[in-house]
């Protein structure tokens, strides 16, 4: 029990420390015109942890990979189609947005200038849940604690307060960023921060998914061709 504690504190602490999920706040704080809508973001990455971490503690999601892997040996052509289709549609809206995007810089309006659209709180939601499944492919504190509470075997409602609990620390850095923000918010540092991550929030989502076209198309078109 002692060693589980030690690990949940020094593990979590280290996770906590993670560069992309802090920049990634700091991108939605930038650009969502309700700043308080952000809290959705950190709080759908903590149930998603908890889940995935449960989901791992109970087997489940070495089974869901088993399946997924045989379904994927059973019927590669249609993982190969489907990814080979999916590939040149996600560059296709890539280029449309970054299209759209310039010719709204270049072009002078004459009209009143729009609200922007606000981040809903399902979006902002979904996007912490979605960004904390990617990330857990690679989080090796995490790893490293959830080996460690395998080998231990405590009770389910013990092992899943352990994971709360990581889930807690884990998440208190982006909870200090978002009520440090909202103490700056209106200086000239934060305006000036604001303006240029608005710029470039305008092409990340069409680089990200230009990038993922890009990798869907080779591994279709090269599993098909092969």
């Amino acid at each position: 029990m002692l060693a589980l504690i030690g690990t949940v504190l020094v593990t979590s602490f280290l996770d906590s420390l993670n560069p992309s999920a802090i920049a990634q706040e700091l991108l939605l704080l930038a650009i969502a015109p309700e700043k308080r809508d952000v809290w959705w973001f950190i709080t759908g990455i903590a149930p998603a942890n908890l889940a995935l971490g449960l989901a791992i503690y109970l087997g489940i999601a070495t089974i869901v990979t088993e399946v997924v892997s045989s379904l994927l040996v059973a019927y590669p052509l249609h993982a190969y189609a489907v990814a080979a289709i999916c590939g040149p549609l996600l560059v296709a809206v890539c280029v449309r947005l970054v299209i759209q995007t310039r010719s709204r810089r270049e072009a002078p309006s004459q009209d009143t200038p729009r609200k922007p659209a606000r981040l809903g709180p399902a979006p902002l939601f979904a996007t912490g849940a979605a960004f904390c499944a990617v990330e857990l492919t690679s989080a090796l504190p995490y790893f490293g604690f959830m080996a460690l509470l395998a080998s231990q075997q405590p009770p389910l409602p013990v092992a899943a307060a352990f994971l709360i609990a990581y889930n807690v620390v884990c998440a208190s850095p982006l909870v200090a960023l978002y009520l440090e923000y909202a103490k700056l918010r209106g200086t000239m540092l934060i305006s000036t921060f604001e303006q240029a991550l608005g710029r470039l929030a305008a092409y990340v989502v069409p680089a990200v998914l230009g990038i993922v076209g890009i990798v869907l198309a080779g591994y279709g078109i090269t599993g098909l061709l092969g």
